[in-house]
């Protein structure tokens, strides 16, 4: 939600500023500095995950990058989520980020999610920027938009009406919450 405030703060941080590319790298900065990383409980519990990063100043990789879209859409930059697995070889796990639209490049990835990612401690410009507008390749990229719809429709409420990272499982017309089933996802790395 564009409320007053959040307005006024998307015009605190870019300021005078044209330049789409520029106006974006002021946000992916804002939420690194500003949006302090924290666990969240399940995203279905969360009524408005932009909406909970603002007002809180805090929240998970998730929380991050739908802060970063809101701030960025209020500024006129399309943006939109992306999510799915972070597949290093020594860890994986779920993560979400963000990817804006800026001519002529189009789509361009921006992981504001610290610490981690966002903006890393470097002299050098190239490594301290990386995460915004380029992005690591370890990721499996699940979602291209959160709430997508399922095909086939499931008939029940789904568990995370968000994301899909681990999927969803619908026995009879009933959904099966997380803690009904288990799921193993095993990354294997080529050592070419």
């Amino acid at each position: 939600m564009f409320t007053q405030e959040l307005k006024q703060t998307v015009a605190q941080i870019v300021g005078d500023e044209t330049n789409p590319l520029a106006k974006a790298r002021k946000i992916f900065h804002y939420v690194d500095s500003n949006i302090r990383y924290c666990a969240e409980e399940e995203y279905c519990l969360i009524p408005s995950l932009s909406t909970k990063g603002f007002s809180s100043k805090k929240g998970d990789c998730g929380i991050q990058a739908t802060t970063f879209i809101t701030l960025c859409r209020a500024a006129g930059i399309p943006a939109r989520w992306q999510s799915g697995w972070e597949t290093k070889p020594v860890n994986w796990n779920m993560h979400d980020w963000a990817e804006f639209y800026v001519e002529p490049w189009g789509w361009l990835p921006a992981d504001p999610s610290s610490p981690g990612y966002g903006v890393q401690k470097s002299d050098r410009e190239d490594v301290r920027e990386f995460y915004f507008g380029h992005q690591d390749s370890y990721r499996l990229i699940v979602n291209l938009d959160y709430g997508s719809p399922l095909v086939p429709a499931k008939q029940s409420l789904r568990s995370e009406p968000a994301d899909f990272q681990r999927g969803e499982v619908e026995l009879d017309g009933r959904n099966l919450y997380f803690n009904e089933w288990d799921y193993d996802i095993q990354f294997q790395w080529d050592q070419r």
